[in-house]
């Protein structure tokens, strides 16, 4: 699992209100590698964001987003999302959830099927995470 990431300062604002002097922020960037029957990777699918937290609520969610990193010449992926959803906060818990389309294609050019890898990243106020995901 990535490394969690503590950030040296949280914004200046957490829901247009002055941040407590307990706050802290943390960021990831959680991949997933999609590989061939034969090994090799066709791609690896990103889920990155940066979150604040009070020890027991996560107080704010920011820059989010998703991308792909070692495209093999036979995937092609969409640059726009299927799903792009993050769960209300402050709460205990919360979570944010992307899912992209990648159309997987031959050395031809005929295209046999696509993917639509997702990953769910579970956060908590205390600067921990989970995460479930689906490279296919």
């Amino acid at each position: 699992m990535p490394p969690v990431k503590r950030l040296a300062a949280p914004p200046a604002t957490v829901g247009g209100t002055a941040r407590a002097a307990a706050l802290s922020c943390w960021s990831v960037d959680y991949p997933v590698r999609a590989t061939s029957w034969l090994g090799t990777t066709l791609y690896v699918f990103h889920h990155a964001l940066s979150w604040c937290g009070n020890g027991s609520q996560v107080t704010n969610i920011y820059n989010r987003y998703s991308y792909f990193t070692e495209v093999s010449g036979t995937a092609f992926p969409e640059t726009s999302p299927i799903a792009d959803q993050v769960s209300t906060f402050p709460a205990a818990n919360a979570w944010s959830f992307y899912q992209r389309r990648v159309s997987m294609c031959t050395w031809a050019g005929g295209c046999y099927g696509s993917n639509s890898p997702w990953i769910r990243l579970n956060l908590t106020g205390t600067g921990t995470y989970t995460a479930q995901y689906s490279a296919t």
